[in-house]
Order: C-alpha cells, then sequence, then structure tokens
C-alpha cells in the first residue's frame, strides 16, 4: 500500500511538470541567488513589441467589441435568412400552442402537417434566396446545384404501385 502511494505520488509530480515546462526552464539562478530569465527559441521578447503592440491594440479596441481585432464579416444574406427563421419559428410555436391544445385527432394530424409545411417552406425559401445571390456574383454553377436541390424537394414522388403478396401462412381469413 505504502508503495502504492510512492507511485502515485511521483506520477502525480511528473504530470504536474509535463503540464507546466515553462516553470522550471525559464528561470536560471545566478551566482547571487537571483532568478534570471532564459531565452528560448521562438518566444518573442515583449518589450521590443511594446510599441507594436500599443499601435494595433489601440486599432483593435476601436474596431471590435471584445478587443480581439476586427470581426469576420456578415454574410449579407444572414439578416433575411434570419427574419426568415424568426417568421418560421413563430408560426410553429402558434401551431404548436393549437395542437397542445387539440383534442381532435383528425385536426391534430392537419396542425402537425401544417408545421411540416412552414418549416419546409421556410428551408426552401432560404435555398431560393442562396441560389439567386450565387447566380447575382456569377457562381451559376452553385446556383444551378441549390435549384436542383429545391426541384427535387418539391417535385412529388411517384407511388410505387401496390404489390399483391400471399397471405401469411397460418393467417385467419
Amino acid at each position: 500500500m505504502k508503495r502504492f502511494f510512492i507511485v502515485l505520488m511521483l506520477l502525480v509530480a511528473v504530470s504536474a511538470l509535463a503540464a507546466d515546462p515553462q516553470s522550471t526552464q525559464n528561470n536560471k539562478s545566478n551566482a547571487a541567488g537571483q532568478n534570471e530569465p532564459i531565452e528560448t527559441q521562438g518566444v518573442p521578447d515583449i518589450s521590443v513589441n511594446q510599441a507594436e503592440i500599443k499601435e494595433y491594440g489601440s486599432e483593435a479596441e476601436k474596431s471590435s467589441d471584445n478587443g480581439l481585432g476586427t470581426q469576420p464579416a456578415i454574410n449579407p444574406l444572414m439578416p433575411e435568412i434570419n427574419r426568415i427563421q424568426e417568421q418560421a419559428a413563430a408560426q410553429v410555436m402558434d401551431l404548436s400552442s393549437r395542437l397542445d391544445n387539440q383534442t381532435n385527432d383528425a385536426e391534430a394530424l392537419e396542425l402537425i402537417r401544417e408545421i411540416e409545411s412552414v418549416k419546409q417552406e421556410a428551408e426552401l425559401d432560404i435555398l431560393r434566396l442562396q441560389a439567386g445571390a450565387a447566380a447575382a456574383r456569377g457562381d451559376q454553377e452553385t446556383a444551378d446545384q441549390i435549384n436542383n436541390a429545391i426541384e427535387e424537394m418539391t417535385t412529388p414522388r411517384p407511388l410505387r404501385p401496390a404489390i399483391e403478396r400471399p397471405a401469411p401462412a397460418g393467417a385467419r381469413n
């Protein structure tokens, strides 16, 4: 048991050193016992870069709320996509609340189908918007792919003919 704890303590110590190698490598003692920083390859000297940090840091603070730099450009379609999604979500919530209060199974099924239709129509509206934007920027290949997907989603699939099958053995007539 004692040996187990010794091995465990050794493993904890080794893992602590492996997790923070900087604590043992970045300082060395000189003859007076004071710690001096060790120069490490690939680590920039912050004192040399302070002017650059000050120059670009103030610019980053102006361009971003979080001070991390310029934010990526927002897709110009996003406001319209968000509007479509919000409108569909409001319709679905309304239909869902009506469904929760429904006691008639036939009317409940109709509300479920209406919810499905609203969701599918929102998806199609977004795809149409994206296809239009792709065509407007001259990316006809992407526009065609999106339009083909829209066509596939909206084209009804033909019903398969019923297949006559024999009754299972031992079935009652």
